[in-house]
């Protein structure tokens, strides 16, 4: 009984200390570059994180989800597309996924903004993507606007 007892209450205590650990809802490797975007969630706060793969992230943008741009499909018009924008000092990084219900055609990547300027857009290696950056975002915009 004793040992039944602790061995639950070690089980309570990892779950417990993992609670508040973020966890990874999207990743991918970008084909153009190599390096690695993923998203990680906390409570009620994102991170972006951006750079080669197993290195020091060229760039690392963390805040409350409310903070954010959430794009979600509206339910019309052939393309379904997601996306969650975090805003930098007049930059918006953009993580973003699609899917077209005429051609069967889709796709995940990054778009760096500038105001009304397009900087770069970026493509997932798609045999790399972890993740469903979809329902991430449906239920984040869920969460903001009940």
């Amino acid at each position: 009984m004793k040992k039944s007892l602790v061995m639950i209450l070690s089980v309570f205590a990892m779950f417990a200390s993992n609670a508040g650990a973020a966890q990874d809802v999207f990743s991918c490797v970008i084909k153009k570059n190599g390096k690695q975007v993923t998203l990680s969630h906390d409570a009620d706060r994102v991170s972006y994180i951006y750079g080669p793969p197993g290195k020091t992230p060229e760039l690392t943008l963390a805040m409350p989800v409310a903070k954010t741009q959430l794009e979600v499909w509206e339910g019309f018009g052939r393309v379904r597309a997601y996306s969650i924008g975090l805003p930098k000092g007049g930059y918006l990084y953009v993580v973003n996924t699609w899917s077209d219900s005429l051609d069967g055609s889709s796709g995940r990547g990054v778009r760096v903004e500038k105001g009304d300027n397009v900087l770069s857009e970026l493509e997932c290696d798609p045999a790399t993507v972890r993740g469903d950056l979809e329902a991430y975002v449906i239920r984040q915009h869920e969460l903001i606007h009940p």
